[in-house]
């Protein structure tokens, strides 16, 4: 990857993408090929790995109004990993 690319994938507030690329063997003659794919950003999977901790300590606990909170203080820690990153 060119250092443009990647100070561009760095800069971008998201993370990017969470998983940015396949390597496949098409044709199975030994020779990969690394696709760039779409899908989740970097920051909706530390938002969710955060979720998944907040669920493990509050289990059973369910609210309409303290979800979405939840969901937003997700996304606050994810803001947080990603410009400790």
């Amino acid at each position: 990857m060119e250092q443009e690319e990647r100070k561009a994938m760095s800069d971008r507030k998201d993370g990017g993408p969470a998983f940015p690329a396949i390597e496949a063997d098409i044709g199975g003659n030994g020779q990969f090929y690394y696709f760039s794919v779409g899908g989740m950003t970097l920051r909706d999977w530390f938002a969710g790995q955060a979720l998944i901790g907040w669920f493990d300590f509050h289990a059973g606990e369910s609210d309409t109004d303290a979800d979405q909170n939840v969901a937003a203080r997700c996304y606050r820690l994810a803001d947080v990993m990603l410009k400790a990153r």
